[in-house]
């Protein structure tokens, strides 16, 4: 059975959990939470650019 994004559903109910979860066994699952949460966070590590335009302005990336 797949959850969210085609993770397994056991991935998704301990990913609900967020900070207040930690996996300890087996080291399997503790790798694919932890590598789910890096993929996560990865969008926060680096400051975004300033956001200039109005609300219909189209984002140059």
């Amino acid at each position: 059975m797949h959850g969210f994004a085609g993770l397994p559903a056991q991935d998704t109910w301990i990913l609900q959990f967020g900070a207040e979860a930690e996996v300890l066994a087996p080291a399997s699952l503790r790798g694919a939470i932890a590598d789910e949460l890096r993929a996560a966070a990865a969008p926060y590590r680096e400051p975004r650019r300033a956001w200039k335009g109005g609300r219909n302005a189209r984002r140059a990336d």
